[in-house]
This record gives C-alpha cells, sequence and structure tokens, in this order.
C-alpha cells in the first residue's frame, strides 16, 4: 500500500551553479511518498519526503532528491529498560535519511509535524500510552522557512 498518506503537492524550483552562472532547473513537486510492508524493510512502514523531477515518480526518485526519509521499527520488549518497563511495546521512529543546507535540515519543519502527528495518533488512539521525545507538544511558532538566499 503506496500512497496512504498524502500532503498537498509543492512546486519547488533548484538554483544550479553551470560553471559562472547560475541556472534555473525545472520545477521539481515537493511530495510524500509511502512504502509499508515488503517495500518498507527492514522497517514496518517509511515516509519520505522528496522532490520529484518532472515526470518521475515520488517512489523511485534518486536519493538526492529526498529531503528526508522517517522509518517505523518496532523494538524488542525491555529494550529501553530501566527507562521504559518491559511491559510496553515499544516503537521508534528512526529518521533514517535526511539533507542539510546551510547548516539547516531541509524541510525540518514538515518533519516536526510528522513526528508530532504520529505521536499525537498514538495517545489519542491507545490513552495508556506514552510518547518520549519527538514533537508532541507542537507549537505554531516552529514552523519557520528559512528563506531562500536573497529573499530576506
Amino acid at each position: 500500500m503506496q500512497g496512504a498518506c498524502r500532503l498537498p503537492d509543492l512546486p519547488v524550483t533548484y538554483i544550479v551553479k553551470k560553471n559562472v552562472f547560475s541556472v534555473s532547473q525545472p520545477v521539481f513537486t515537493r511530495t510524500t511518498a509511502v512504502f509499508i510492508g515488503e517495500a518498507a524493510a527492514p522497517y514496518t512502514a517509511r515516509i519520505r519526503l522528496v522532490d520529484v523531477s518532472p515526470g518521475g515518480s515520488p517512489h523511485t526518485e534518486r536519493p538526492s532528491l529526498v529531503c528526508w526519509e522517517v522509518g517505523l521499527i518496532p523494538l524488542d520488549a525491555g529494550s529501553a529498560s530501566p527507562a521504559i518497563t518491559g511491559d510496553h511495546q515499544l516503537v521508534m521512529l528512526d529518521v533514517r535519511r535526511f539533507q542539510l543546507q546551510r547548516s539547516t535540515i531541509v524541510a525540518a519543519p514538515q518533519l516536526a509535524l510528522l513526528r508530532h502527528l504520529w505521536v499525537s495518533r498514538v495517545l489519542e488512539e491507545y490513552p495508556g500510552a506514552s510518547g518520549i521525545g519527538g514533537q508532541h507538544r507542537w507549537e505554531d511558532a516552529w514552523w519557520n522557512e528559512i528563506p531562500a538566499k536573497g529573499e530576506a
């Protein structure tokens, strides 16, 4: 099952240096790709935020266009002791890939929002659950896109 979680697509333009001139590449589309089951291995599920080239697919795009990728992995009972007792089912969101641009994670607010929504959904679905780490107390002030060079 792919594409179960979709965000609105966002047009993105890349500025690339060729020789001494800056050239705008065609508009890419920033979107999500969801992998579940075998396609997500070694995880239970994976989601990636990827810039898709014209005519490309978010599921097969080259790694250089992946902004970030997160995998959901179950952990063995007791693997977080003594902090978490062995009678809890443990799962972890593993940020397996990300890009840095000017010392900042590309699309960091979207990654923080994904983590917040995931933890919020688990806490809503399972009232006895606990969320440790992540952004489970979201604040709109965290959403501060860094303007591209020359836009500020």
